[in-house]
């Protein structure tokens, strides 16, 4: 059969045929000889999943921890890949007696890279210097910690009793003279799944297999692709209605990039493309809210949700420069100022930038499941949607750049050093919100979860198998083509606890799940998506995947008869994360 003719011919068996002569003849797809031995797997691309990776490793030194990271190395998710470099604090976790030891180590970090050149944040940073400079060295530091880049899951199997028995992974390499950040991710997402070499990667397929399995992924590769029920967007019309009832009202996607502004403008402006409004709201670069910059100290604000009483007002085109700045040049420099060499950060939906508000970046449930049963799996994401994404990342950039007074034209340009693309535009979407697990006994983490006080009236209730914190309010960027439920009305919560039920699934005895794929509603996971409530699910998962590996038990086994040594654990030396909220 001609090329011509299989172009033509649109059947599903001729499609799936030719995908399977492809792969054994024209292109074939290399097995790995001798595929990584594992006690626990962490199928990653989430600041969970580095979390998780760290805690198990250090934790259990003889037991071997396998980390999947879909990128070239740069593990940690929105820290990292995403390019979201200031750390969302609440009232306590800002605090280090509140913080697990690895996360109060990675922030002290990033404090002594130089003042904070921000005002969202305590914390604001350069990505590039906490992969360089603390997450590859961290992770040299277990040598039973191995790290598979470039690689994502395509598909996992489950044995009778629903235990996860296998991952069938996909590890790309780019070939030579291959610049594979060069293209935008639109273009290249469904060659990182396919396990057919291409024109811009050899391809090696092999299955992990591990005693304990984490799905701290971005997409929920792993829930997915095992046919396990998740939750996705919005649950109607009550929060506690069926997970997965509204699965296209979801939160918006952000695709971040790092804008510099030179002494002059080069001969040649900055290469990124026009792109556009990609159909949603005009670009808006003044805003809501600001704090009153002469009466405000950025240290004392350390968060859009508690601002030390400071007012707010309009923000300008300074006020949106300084409110995720990465690198400040001139130090602690007033925050109404814009200063050469500065580096900003822009992640901008207030009331319009880059979120994209007109799509949503996930397939209905439906769909993404039948791509996983014609074998066609894409991390279930909307390509067309992916790709207004990034038009609107760029058009963002030459909107905001307009903004400015006269004596600024021309001046800006997208730092790819920090991003490490040609595009300029980060690696990895800033995903809000994803396939959620429903834990043991069909619990969910709900509002009231985190809203609701215990003794003292300080913070949340604690539970009997809580294992980790959380501490900001609901935070739902939401998109034009649906409405919040009623319910949603109140965003206000209380630094609450995350109990070990909710990094679970009911039918997969050895599967953990951390980060945005937790066991939550929409609604709370939009108080739990957040940095340090991810790193901390992270811990949790991390530690539960080590007692889990080393007694040979199930994750109901654990819930009724482990949480006491999970929790101690948790606490000990080797793991130093807090249990109980300190004032």
């Amino acid at each position: 059969m001609q090329s011509a003719e299989l172009d033509d011919y649109k059947g599903e068996s001729s499609r799936t045929m030719w995908r399977l002569i492809a792969s054994m003849i024209l292109v074939p797809v290399v097995a790995r000889s001798t595929p990584p031995t594992c006690d626990i797997i962490i199928a990653g691309g989430s600041t969970a999943a580095l979390a998780a990776a760290i805690t198990a490793a250090e934790a259990a030194p003889t037991l071997q921890v396998c980390l999947t990271e879909p990128t070239d190395g740069d593990c940690g998710g929105q820290m990292t890949s995403s390019g979201v470099s200031a750390i969302d604090y609440g009232s306590l976790n800002r605090i280090a007696a509140n913080q697990p030891r690895s996360f109060q180590d990675l922030v002290s970090f990033l404090s002594q890279q130089g003042a904070p050149g921000c005002w969202v944040s305590l914390t604001c940073y350069n990505p590039r210097e906490m992969v360089t400079g603390w997450v590859n060295e961290r992770i040299a530091q277990s040598p039973n910690l191995v790290l598979l880049s470039r690689t994502v899951v395509r598909r996992a199997e489950r044995g009778p009793d629903g235990t996860i028995s296998s991952l069938e992974v996909v590890q790309r390499t780019p070939k030579g003279g291959v610049d594979e950040w060069g293209s935008l991710l639109s273009a290249t997402l469904s060659d990182w799944y396919s396990p057919i070499e291409s024109a811009m990667f050899t391809k090696e397929v092999f299955n992990l297999t591990a005693a304990v399995v984490v799905d701290a992924t971005e997409f929920g590769d792993v829930l997915m692709t095992a046919g396990l029920t998740v939750g996705q967007g919005v649950e109607r019309p009550l929060e506690s209605s069926a997970p997965g009832s509204d699965d296209q009202c979801g939160q918006a996607a952000t695709l971040t990039f790092f804008m510099q502004l030179v002494e002059t403008a080069p001969s040649t402006p900055d290469p990124a493309p026009a792109g556009s409004t990609a159909g949603g709201k005009n670009f808006s670069a003044v805003g809501c809210c600001c704090p009153d910059f002469d009466s405000a100290v950025s240290h004392e604000l350390g968060g859009m949700s508690d601002s030390a009483g400071a007012s707010r007002g309009s923000c300008d085109y300074r006020g949106i420069w300084s409110y995720r700045r990465a690198v400040a040049r001139n130090g602690s420099q007033p925050w109404n100022e814009v200063n050469v060499g500065d580096i900003s950060q822009q992640n901008w939906g207030n009331p319009s930038g880059n979120d994209l508000d007109n799509g949503y970046m996930f397939l209905p449930l439906e769909d993404a499941r039948a791509s996983v049963s014609s074998e066609e799996w894409v991390g279930g994401v909307n390509l067309t949607a992916l790709g207004m994404l990034e038009q609107r990342a760029f058009g963002w950039f030459h909107a905001y750049a307009a903004s400015f007074p006269a004596e600024y034209t021309n001046r800006f340009i997208l730092n790819r050093s920090i991003t490490n693309t040609s595009t300029g535009l980060s690696k990895m979407p800033y995903l809000r919100d994803t396939r959620r697990s429903v834990g043991l006994g069909g619990f969910r983490l709900m509002h009231h979860n985190q809203s609701t006080a215990g003794p003292g009236g300080k913070v949340g209730v604690r539970f009997n198998d809580s294992v980790a914190f959380g501490n900001y309010p609901a935070d739902d960027h939401s998109i034009d083509t649906c409405t919040a439920p009623s319910y949603m009305h109140d965003a206000s919560t209380i630094p609450y606890y995350v109990p070990f039920r909710a990094l679970t699934h009911m039918d997969a005895p050895n599967l953990l799940v951390a980060g945005k794929t937790i066991a939550a509603t929409f609604f709370a996971n939009s108080a739990a998506r957040l940095h340090p409530a991810e790193w901390s699910t992270g811990v949790a998962a991390g530690a539960a995947a080590v007692v889990m590996a080393q007694r040979g038990c199930t994750t109901a086994e654990l819930y009724a008869e482990r949480v006491p040594e999970l929790q101690a654990l948790l606490n000990s030396s080797a793991v130093g994360a807090p249990l109980v909220w300190k004032a």
